[in-house]
């Protein structure tokens, strides 16, 4: 009678362990599939502006007119540049400033230039910014009407949204979601503060 009782016991702690890791898996689902959401509106977006900055015969402030109206519609985009073919970039706007410049893409990620311009989308690990936000990096080729890979669009994301999304999320009543990094450092978590 005893060993049947404690083969309940156990059997229930089983269960509600199983429970609660479904529970938990299924939250954080959820909060993936929110991500994921918003990322790839952002890459239509990113791919939308590419189809209006395809004509060759847009000027330089057209250009920078097209690109400026998407940063200043998408509030989580802090800042936005296009580069040629060759990764020179030539125009960076960010929520604060718009220049026009000429250097190349950071040379530790000029080996991505040939996938992205090939149709792959590039999206970097997430990074703490200066500003001890949450970022990610998007980088979407864009195309001349005849499918000739014109240049690069980069968009740098303040993913602090990710802050709302994860603290309003729980399971049970002492269950919370945080998010890491490859690395296992804290991004994201109900309590901001704990966040470096």
């Amino acid at each position: 009678s005893l060993a049947i009782t404690v083969s309940i016991i156990y059997y229930a702690n089983q269960s509600l362990i199983a429970s609660t890791q479904t529970i938990g898996n299924e939250t954080a689902l959820r909060t993936a599939d929110q991500i994921d959401a918003y990322l790839a509106q952002i890459i239509d977006q990113l791919k939308f502006l590419g189809k209006n900055i395809s004509d060759p015969n847009l000027s330089f402030d057209t250009i920078s007119l097209l690109t400026k109206n998407l940063l200043d519609k998408e509030p989580t985009i802090y800042q936005l540049s296009l580069a040629d073919a060759n990764g020179q970039k030539t125009l960076r706007l960010n929520k604060f400033a718009t220049s026009e410049i000429q250097e190349l893409i950071d040379s530790t990620e000029q080996d991505i230039i040939p996938s992205v311009l090939s149709g792959s989308t590039y999206i970097s690990r997430v990074y703490i910014s200066d500003y001890g936000l949450p970022f990610v990096t998007i980088r979407q080729a864009y195309y001349s009407p005849d499918s000739k890979p014109l240049g690069i669009i980069t968009a740098e994301l303040d993913l602090s949204f990710i802050w709302d999304v994860i603290s309003r999320a729980q399971f049970k009543q002492t269950g919370y979601i945080y998010l890491v990094d490859s690395q296992g450092n804290l991004l994201a978590y109900k309590d901001i503060q704990l966040v470096k």
